[in-house]
């Protein structure tokens, strides 16, 4: 019963490193692939922390698992992985914008794309790295890890799981707080508007502020691997970037951290105000403009009706 045990805890240890390494070097040609189109380097790639993405490693550890009997159909392999990565990327973007109420990802300005969450272009890329995984990395990786002892891969196993897992479950809860920090800037700007009362409004931001400046380096480096997703989120998360920003920027003063706080506290709070004021603003003159438009209208068909009564009783008193 001991050795089967082991036997397991090492299948277990074997498959989860494979999707570590494939996890590695998708963070690596992501990198390179957007350093390359953006024409400048950015390490901060996807939602976690440390440099790997798991997307790539779960595509991976699946391709290997369902399509290995394809090895000899390159095409029926590309076909597959075109498929399967597909599907897996349309889902994923599907379960976090549901879970956490931000689209992170978007690709509504390339070709042939689906509702912005899957495209061509991507898609292929897909088909031809499961070609790759088959044939090129799934090999190479087992050759490695067959010269591993078995109790060695169990240890190395085991400690990458722990960090792994603590940094997914640090992403989770930053995720989690930024959901939170959308809803209730939602509801200082719907407070605001239909003018409740000021003191709720102001503890609000006081809990908008606090939460900001308590995970303003996890936000940040969150919210930095993401750069191009404003255009496709609501009004609220343009607003948490500037915030986020402005808190980053009065910390980096160097103050103390009591007149550091309330810079930051005031700076959150004139971001939140400003932009519950030009919404307002905005609202108020939709309605004056619109009550002008009605009045204006109204008065010009009154001249009209007395003009034409005018006219009417100067024919009579001719005839």
């Amino acid at each position: 019963m001991g050795d089967g045990y082991m036997e397991t805890w090492y299948l277990v240890s074997y498959v989860f490193m494979f999707f570590f390494v494939a996890s590695l070097i998708g963070y690596v040609c992501e990198v390179v692939y957007c350093s390359v189109v953006d024409k400048y380097f950015e390490w901060n790639r996807g939602f976690l922390l440390g440099p790997y993405i798991p997307i790539y490693g779960i595509g991976t550890v699946v391709i290997i698992y369902l399509l290995r009997d394809y090895y000899h159909d390159p095409k029926a392999l590309f076909a597959l992985s075109f498929l399967i990565c597909t599907i897996l990327e349309y889902i994923t973007s599907f379960i976090m914008e549901k879970l956490f109420k931000v689209r992170w990802w978007d690709y509504s300005t390339l070709p042939f794309n689906i509702n912005g969450r899957v495209c061509l272009l991507n898609s292929v890329l897909f088909g031809i790295a499961g070609v790759v995984v088959i044939y090129f990395l799934r090999p190479l990786v087992l050759n490695i890890f067959n010269f591993v002892p078995h109790a060695a891969m169990i240890s190395i196993a085991t400690f990458c799981e722990i960090i792994f897992f603590t940094d997914l479950f640090v992403t989770l809860g930053t995720l989690i707080s930024i959901r939170i920090t959308l809803t209730k800037m939602k509801k200082v700007k719907k407070s605001s508007l239909e003018n409740e009362s000021k003191d709720g409004t102001e503890k609000t931001k006081d809990q908008i502020v606090e939460r900001i400046r308590k995970n303003v380096t996890l936000y940040n480096l969150l919210l930095r691997a993401f750069p191009y997703i404003d255009g496709v989120n609501e009004q609220s998360f343009r607003e948490l970037r500037l915030l986020v920003n402005a808190t980053e920027k009065a910390i980096k003063m160097g103050e103390s951290v009591v007149n550091g706080t309330k810079k930051v506290a005031n700076t959150t709070k004139d971001v939140v105000v400003n932009s519950t004021r030009i919404v307002a603003n905005t609202t108020k003159d939709v309605v004056v403009n619109s009550t002008r438009i009605v009045a204006n209208t109204t008065k010009g068909a009154a001249d009209k009706i007395k003009n034409t009564t005018i006219n009417k009783n100067k024919d009579i008193k001719k005839k």
